[in-house]
């Protein structure tokens, strides 16, 4: 009887002593940034502090001074920037570090921009495998685990967080496309930057990409107009008229959606990527089916739209 009671309170004792030891790997993950607005933490850099526009993105931007700025946002406190982890001495540190590899990361250029944040014996460590993708590692960590936002250059949304404690983290990112710049002039600001886009190969902010006004590119009117007059817009006084301005199309027209396709398709095959851009104005086509589509769907736009 003795032995069948040892043997029951056992897995018991068994399942303590585990969730003990479970729950005191967690707390040891977790990291104290801050206290009541005290630094309790310091960067250790390792001589990584900013991105450079000649490697991999047209933005130069010095991301030790954008997570010390952060920080200071969100804390109050002052965060201190060490050059090695025995100048952190035991205090906790948020740690930059450019590694060979990334397991778990993919080939190619996307690979390239993986990041891994981790948690671990009162440190956070921010691996990637170059400067771009530590700099995005340092805005994962500000806008996925500290609670930042970057909607516009002037407006941002940054936590009030005096005690500023970090959890257990383990968090690889990798991005689903090399090149995330299309956005209009870049260069005027951080928002793409804060948000982890760009990718490689971006200058211009676009890399390969481009986007401009081009509609009567792919559309010419030389080219086109003796043919096809219908799939340019009516103007006012019931003429059909290119306007290389504000290059208006007739969106209801049955022959402009083949003419766009193929004309797209043929630059895709000789090209690659490939835009499509109204003009620099807008004019609307004053037909009755464009006049009739724009009434119902109360937009100017629902021509184009629905094309």
């Amino acid at each position: 009887m003795l032995k069948k009671r040892i043997l029951f309170v056992m897995p018991f004792l068994f399942v303590a002593v585990s969730v003990s030891f479970i729950s005191a790997v967690r707390l040891e993950a977790a990291v104290e940034l801050a206290r009541d607005g005290e630094t309790r933490a310091v960067i250790v850099h390792n001589g990584h502090t900013s991105r450079s526009s000649t490697r991999y993105s047209y933005a130069n931007i010095d991301f030790l001074d954008e997570l010390q700025d952060y920080f200071k946002r969100i804390t109050g406190a002052e965060l201190e920037a060490v050059e090695t982890l025995e100048a952190a001495g035991e205090r906790p540190a948020i740690v930059f570090e450019l590694v060979e590899g990334l397991t778990q990361a993919g080939e190619g250029d996307t690979g390239r921009q993986a990041y891994h944040i981790l948690s671990e014996n009162n440190r956070i460590y921010l691996r990637a495998q170059n400067d771009l993708a530590l700099s995005h590692a340092v805005f994962g960590l500000l806008e996925d685990h500290m609670g930042c936002r970057f909607y516009r250059p002037d407006f941002e949304i940054i936590p009030d967080s005096p005690t500023l404690v970090m959890e257990d983290i383990d968090d690889f990112q990798e991005p689903s496309f090399a090149n995330r710049g299309l956005l209009y002039a870049l260069h005027r600001g951080s928002l793409i930057v804060n948000n982890r886009g760009i990718g490689l190969r971006a200058f211009p902010p676009s890399g390969d990409m481009r986007m401009h006004h081009n509609l009567y590119g792919v559309i010419p009117p030389d080219e086109l107009f003796e043919d096809y007059p219908d799939i340019y817009a009516m103007r006012p006084d019931g003429e059909r008229r290119p306007d290389n301005w504000n290059m208006s199309l007739c969106g209801t027209s049955e022959e402009l959606p083949r003419l766009l396709a193929e004309r797209i398709d043929d630059a895709v095959r000789i090209g690659g990527i490939h835009s499509l851009g109204q003009g620099d104005g807008f004019a609307p086509c004053h037909c009755k089916d464009c006049r009739a589509v724009a009434y119902q769907e109360e937009s100017e736009a629902a021509p184009y739209i629905c094309l």
